[in-house]
């Protein structure tokens, strides 16, 4: 018995994994297909990526024959996205596969699912820098709360070039902290290139991802501090990395504007308090703050007297809809017991998980239209290695009730949100 154990044990988890993310799978692949009419292999009302991998296609950088002007920017008699175009790099082998996929209900959904296994997969390789045990219930809890109870499960079933680009931004951010997290483990600068490597891919198709660029700083400040010459050459190859980061999107919106700061938000057709933020220049400010706070932290989906749920397009309390972020007040608590190095990561996160959380209260249109709060997308995959001391000590039954919680809250708001009921589950599944 004592001889089979070892043999069991890598199996087991193998089996449990494979189990967890198939099941995620299905529920994913079944959502989506109820709120799409019964088939994923469709474009949905604003399929802008496709338009412009056609126009890549064709050898320009603007799109054509798109249905609508919304949030597209119109410069010199042409049409262009002004969202980064990393993305396409994941699309494109969709895209070229076809059969269906080449739309952006498909291919976001495949995004989506590759999002939670890339947390499933980033989830160990943070515990290891930050020296937490991890119990398999744990990491399995997590990957379900991220599936389940975060903004990427809305995001990932109906396309959208909003959803897509959000979904392929976090997948990036996913892959780069979970190659970092490996380099600050075991100090291999492969790991640390393709960390940053992945993280500018994330910052050009959501800019808001350049506030975790403090968690690759700290991963070379380390090796630095291992050893000089290991630190210089992660330096060198980081900085080297983000100078070609810098120079590519320069030149792409050079290309398309004539400048090089340009992504295209002046000549964008927005919502008017959009244009007004932009025309202003106070795309962040301290003024949006209480509109923002009021409709992503305090505006639970609940009325009470009617005994029913009410969700706000405007957005409704991550409080309730992602119930695990409650756990950020159990973090305290746990940060004496941190080993000293674990202890200044964790202390670089929490800085990081600052940043994003107030850039989002004090963004001028937090997600606008939405199921939950979709911008807080942004933070959650800093702020689910953040509380990983916590979730390792938080008591099952509770993540599960997390779980549950956000899964029904979810569901119920997508169900409002694309105006679809259990009747417009496929037949065959009814």
């Amino acid at each position: 018995m004592a001889l089979a154990s070892p043999v069991r044990s890598p199996a087991i988890r193998l089996s449990v994994s494979l189990l967890v993310l198939a099941a995620v799978g299905a529920i994913y692949l079944l959502v989506s297909l109820w709120v799409n009419d019964g088939t994923i292999f469709k474009a949905s009302y604003r399929d802008y990526f496709t338009s412009l991998m056609e126009g890549f296609a064709h050898g320009h950088l603007w799109v054509t024959d798109t249905p609508a002007l919304d949030d597209l920017a119109e410069f010199q008699g042409h049409i262009y996205l002004y969202w980064g175009p990393s993305p396409l790099l994941l699309i494109a082998p969709l895209y070229v596969f076809g059969h269906g996929f080449q739309y952006d209900v498909a291919y976001t959904l495949v995004l989506g699912l590759a999002s939670v296994g890339a947390m499933a997969w980033m989830i160990p390789a943070a515990a290891r820098a930050l020296r937490i045990p991890l119990r398999r219930s744990t990491w399995a809890l997590m990957t379900l709360l991220f599936a389940f109870a975060s903004p990427n499960f809305y995001l990932s079933v109906q396309g959208r070039v909003w959803h897509t680009s959000q979904v392929g931004a976090t997948l990036y951010c996913l892959l780069s902290l979970a190659f970092t997290f490996r380099f600050i483990s075991r100090f291999h600068l492969t790991d640390l290139v393709l960390g940053a490597i992945l993280f500018s891919l994330a910052w050009d198709a959501r800019l808001p991802f350049l506030a975790i660029w403090p968690i690759l700083l700290y991963a070379v400040a380390l090796a630095w501090h291992q050893d000089r010459a290991l630190g210089l050459k992660a330096l060198t190859y980081s900085a080297l990395v983000g100078l070609c980061a810098v120079g590519g999107w320069a030149s792409y919106n050079y290309a398309r504007f004539g400048q090089l700061a340009e992504t295209g938000y002046s000549f964008t057709h927005h919502a008017p308090r959009w244009i007004e933020g932009v025309r202003k220049g106070e795309l962040w400010s301290w003024k949006y703050l209480r509109h923002n706070w009021h409709f992503n932290v305090r505006n639970w989906p609940f009325d009470v007297q009617g005994r029913r749920l009410v969700f706000d397009q405007e957005g409704n309390s991550i409080l309730w809809m992602y119930p695990w972020t409650v756990l950020t007040w159990g973090l305290p608590f746990f940060l004496p017991r941190m080993e000293p190095k674990a202890r200044t990561l964790l202390f670089v996160l929490m800085g990081v998980a600052l940043i994003q959380f107030a850039a989002e209260l004090t963004f001028f249109s937090t997600g606008y239209t939405q199921v939950g709060s979709r911008y807080f997308l942004d933070s959650v995959p800093v702020l689910f290695v953040m509380l990983l001391p916590v979730f390792e000590k938080a008591p099952r039954l509770l993540l599960v009730l997390g779980v549950c919680v956000g899964f029904v809250l979810n569901v119920a708001g997508m169900s409002d949100f694309y105006n679809v009921t259990l009747m417009h589950m496929p037949s065959w599944f009814l």
